[in-house]
């Protein structure tokens, strides 16, 4: 009878498991999506231009980081990518603040 009390257990932490999953996919498509929306925006130039192809890029570096088989590499990539992504979210939003002065006069 030992393991019909672990089947609860186990049921919970598959349910968990799947929410942080629905979790993960929502905030990941979210980020995708505001992406999508900035490179739309009529508010441009081409220091934002290059900034939101860095944005993709280092985006699309930390996604295969998630996604490695090695988990040391994938750890790594990561890291570094998540890293250089914050820098240039900070560029970019600097550039964002910058033409809207430029704007507002």
């Amino acid at each position: 009878m030992r393991g019909v009390g672990n089947a609860p257990d186990a049921v919970a932490s598959m349910m968990a498991a799947a929410a942080l999953a629905r979790e993960r996919d929502d905030a990941l498509a979210a980020f995708e999506r505001t992406q999508d929306e900035l490179e739309h925006l009529p508010l441009s130039s081409p220091t934002i231009r290059v900034t939101l192809a860095q944005v993709r890029m280092h985006w699309g570096a930390l996604l295969g980081g998630l996604a490695a088989r090695e988990p040391a590499a994938g750890q790594r990539a990561v890291v570094h990518a998540s890293e250089t992504l914050l820098e240039r979210l900070e560029a970019l939003t600097g550039a964002y603040e910058h033409s809207l002065d430029v704007i507002m006069g």
